[in-house]
């Protein structure tokens, strides 16, 4: 779906021309490429994604050597070219009219400038963006729910959302974000800078679920504060009219045997760094690559 959320992403953005994209590829070869609009650009140069291809840079990664999300947000942080704002997402949204003038003036109204829209998005279903693009749900799910889970023994914090709360939050404003403990890998819009301070950990391979801690820490820790944005995309998760994605979507679990034990290893960074209940864990070893490093994020 990854051409389609780029096209979707420059049909309804009102200055299509200021977005620039950042992809990490993870395609199979008889997947469709990230870039590749509806028709050849040779016969209809004027599609969006052919009239703004100068703004798409791609890495692109072999699905058999994919070792998860939190890799490729890693190398996809490091294509970060000095823009004023960032926005990480999974590649199968559905943006709404003008999110991209939304977005900006929900970040202005927080009245923060190291405010962080994140959230876990509304799954995207037949009721959620019009057909021109208008936003029919108005919701906010908001990152409040956290509790332990164990992964090879190692215990880690991980997080939920809120199921999708109505405009009330907003007391009858457009555009008010909610103040929010935590933060999501799957939408996180941030000042440019956040992606130089807080960039994502390139040493969890294989980890699917449980670097939001790590990230979150450190972004708190650099001064910045996470809020609930009403929503401006929704998600297309394998569930609810879009279950029938479940056993069409190939997932990187696939190439676990091929890296046997990183995934331990990776979990074990995470609690290690964070100094997750050290006591409980006498002696527990961990990779410490680049931990005191102000560059990379880790410093206080």
């Amino acid at each position: 779906m990854c051409p389609r959320t780029i096209s979707n992403m420059l049909s309804r953005a009102k200055y299509p021309q200021r977005l620039r994209f950042a992809i990490v590829e993870q395609n199979a070869s008889s997947d469709v490429p990230c870039d590749s609009p509806a028709t050849p650009c040779n016969d209809d140069p004027l599609q969006l994604m052919c009239v703004h291809e100068k703004q798409i840079d791609i890495v692109r990664v072999p699905y058999e050597s994919a070792t998860g999300p939190v890799t490729a947000r890693a190398i996809g942080s490091r294509m970060y070219a000095g823009e004023a704002f960032a926005l990480q997402i999974d590649s199968h949204l559905e943006f709404i009219r003008e999110w991209d003038v939304a977005v900006l003036e929900q970040h202005s109204s927080t009245g923060n400038l190291a405010a962080v829209l994140t959230t876990y998005l509304s799954n995207m279903n037949s009721g959620a963006v019009g057909p021109d693009g208008e936003n029919l749900q108005h919701t906010t799910p908001v990152m409040a729910h956290s509790g332990f889970v164990s992964t090879h023994g190692v215990d880690y914090l991980s997080h939920g959302a809120t199921g999708a709360q109505t405009d009330h939050f907003n007391s009858g404003m457009p555009f008010l974000p909610l103040l929010s403990p935590y933060w999501a890998a799957g939408w996180s819009f941030s000042p440019g800078k956040f992606v130089v301070d807080v960039p994502n950990d390139p040493y969890l391979p294989m980890v699917f679920n449980g670097e939001e801690i790590s990230m979150g820490l450190r972004g708190w820790s650099h001064g910045y504060d996470y809020y609930s944005p009403t929503a401006v995309a929704y998600h297309f998760y394998e569930s609810g009219e879009n279950k029938e994605m479940r056993k069409e979507v190939p997932h990187f679990w696939e190439n676990q045997r091929a890296h046997a034990g990183s995934d331990l290893k990776s979990y074990k960074r995470l609690v290690g760094l964070l100094k997750m209940a050290p006591e409980l864990r006498p002696g527990i070893d961990y990779d410490d690559r680049e931990e005191a490093g102000h560059a990379t994020g880790w410093g206080a």
